[in-house]
């Protein structure tokens, strides 16, 4: 079938639905440079796609996600009470985690640009549940200012959505309605990969791979040609044959053969296009399993850079948008807001947490079931526990100066502020 033909077929199918319609331009187009057809499915065959989206999807189901609420300038609590705390923290639906809720939206955003989900709320307009809905099936646009969503249902149907019913996280966008798809952004990237991956895998099953050349003194008969030609796509073409040895007659000469200039082209090849996706997704190398360019001391500085420049971005997004879709007025007037807690990416080994724990609580900044919480500890019942201490080594110069004198003695201060002089 000729692509025209394909198209207008498929225009004939839904002659009523001309949004539906795929364009002549998306038609010839769905090719990259590479002659290999690029989709949202297809790419996930490419092994440093499936790992970027698996990282950073698994990365943001993991995250505590929690609704709080501020009550006073520096204060504020966890909103347990509330239902849509239940939806984020623990239970989307009545059929999914909050994990798997989590999950399923950001894999949807980093493969099609956007993420849907509808709303279930109660009289009150309090969120009770959320469920997501393929990228693929649904259709955004603003109609007198307001998002417009057109949902086409199994059945072939469709069922119009407000803004209001619908939970919407979007990528990066060039109208402010509707997120871009990054894989049809980077699909010469992702054509290319999959070219050279499809290109191995039939090398290496086609190929006669024995690690040299034999070489015959003399002649071969007819006969002698066809049985060592048969004898050799038995026993040593593919990949399951590779490297294995060879017994040689009449003289003939084996020579070990390296590997070929072309072949070492073809695996940096492969080596760039990772970088180059996973530049696209921001993902750090070492994070997909690649430590060609890593070190015990930059490993560090990159997981950090992991947290701000690839999980941050996104957690702002889901922050901004559950406030924005997920509460109501009044919720908002009384300060709720949805918050990511980043800090578990942060936790490091024990040594170092017991460390900065210490640190911690000398400064004042933690008191001692604060850091039993982060341990997942059970918390100190008597009132010391959520007691605030300091060094009493720390104290203000000019108290310091004040407690000096001619015979050399000096003050210092106690944890409860009492003055101890010292000779």
């Amino acid at each position: 079938m000729s692509l025209i033909t394909k198209v207008l077929e498929q225009r004939w199918k839904s002659f009523d639905k001309p949004w539906q319609w795929p364009s002549l331009f998306s038609a010839i187009n769905d090719k990259s440079n590479a002659g290999i057809a690029v989709d949202e499915w297809k790419s996930m065959q490419l092994s440093v796609v499936y790992a970027c989206i698996r990282l950073i999807s698994n990365t943001m189901a993991m995250l505590p996600l929690a609704l709080h609420q501020d009550i006073s300038e520096d204060k504020s609590r966890v909103a347990r009470e509330k239902p849509l705390h239940r939806v984020l923290h623990q239970t989307a639906n009545s059929e999914i985690t909050s994990f798997t809720f989590k999950q399923v939206m950001q894999t949807h955003v980093l493969l099609w640009g956007n993420a849907y989900a509808e709303k279930i709320t109660n009289g009150r307009g309090e969120l009770m549940e959320l469920w997501p809905m393929p990228p693929w099936n649904m259709k955004v646009e603003s109609v007198n200012g307001k998002r417009k969503y057109t949902f086409r249902l199994p059945d072939g149907t469709e069922q119009e959505f407000p803004s209001k019913k619908i939970f919407h996280l979007s990528g990066i966008s060039f109208d402010g309605i509707k997120g871009a798809s990054p894989i049809q952004v980077m699909k010469n990237e992702i054509g290319l990969g999959l070219a050279l991956q499809d290109f191995g895998s039939k090398y290496f099953a086609n190929g006669t791979n024995l690690g040299g050349v034999a070489t015959h003194p003399g002649k071969l008969g007819e006969k002698a040609r066809i049985h060592l030609k048969e004898d050799l796509e038995k026993n040593f073409q593919g990949l399951s044959n590779a490297q294995r040895m060879i017994i040689l007659e009449e003289g003939m000469k084996y020579d070990k053969i390296g590997i070929p200039a072309e072949d070492a082209q073809f695996i940096e090849s492969r080596k760039f296009q990772l970088e180059e996706i996973a530049r696209y997704f921001g993902i750090q190398l070492h994070m997909i399993q690649n430590l060609d360019r890593s070190t015990n001391n930059n490993i560090e500085q990159q997981s950090i850079e992991f947290r701000t420049y690839a999980i941050n971005p996104w957690a702002v997004i889901w922050e901004q948008e559950i406030y924005r879709s997920l509460l109501t007025p009044e919720e908002q007037k009384d300060n709720y807001y949805g918050k990511y807690n980043l800090n578990a990416l942060m936790r490091g080994d024990y040594k170092s947490r017991m460390e900065a724990y210490r640190t911690g609580v000398q400064m004042g900044l933690y008191s001692l079931n604060e850091v039993r919480k982060l341990e997942d500890m059970n918390p100190i019942e008597d009132e010391g526990g959520d007691t605030h201490w300091v060094n009493s080594a720390m104290i203000p110069i000019e108290k310091q100066m004040e407690g000096g004198s001619a015979n050399g003695q000096s003050a210092s201060y106690t944890g409860n502020g009492t003055q101890d002089d010292q000779g």
